[in-house]
């Protein structure tokens, strides 16, 4: 391919790429905002909410569930409203902060993650025993 050639090539494909239009990106507060519609969406639908369909999706210790807490300890963390920290604290105390029945098994463990935000943030190994 001639120099010329390459060159024009160059440019065409170099304009197309500073031509490309610039998406603004969301800021912090609109993302906690969505976050939170999510979350609330979530917490009103626990039992019903099964996407993919999984035998796993609507147990409270399995890994879905458990990835679902793992997320909103972010957010707990983040928001000034106090529900997303106390629905955790509510699961905990009524599961009374164990782990799922297979013991040596990851999907079963995973909830240990927010049980040790929880720990964490409120300092009580009292309320977890």
């Amino acid at each position: 391919m001639p120099a010329a050639l390459r060159a024009i090539r160059g440019l065409a494909f170099g304009g197309l790429l500073l031509s490309s239009p610039v998406t603004a990106q969301p800021s912090a507060p609109a993302i906690l905002t969505r976050m939170q519609r999510v979350a609330d969406w979530e917490l009103a639908h626990l039992n019903e909410a099964a996407v993919p369909p999984s035998s796993n999706a609507l147990e409270p210790l399995g890994w879905m569930r458990s990835t679902f807490y793992a997320g909103l300890t972010a957010l707990a963390d983040r928001s000034a409203d106090p529900r997303y920290a106390d629905a955790i604290f509510m699961l905990g105390a009524r599961k009374h902060w164990r782990l799922g029945p297979r013991l040596f098994h990851a999907d079963d463990q995973l909830i240990a993650q927010t049980w040790i935000w929880a720990f964490g943030r409120r300092h009580d190994a009292g309320g977890f025993l």
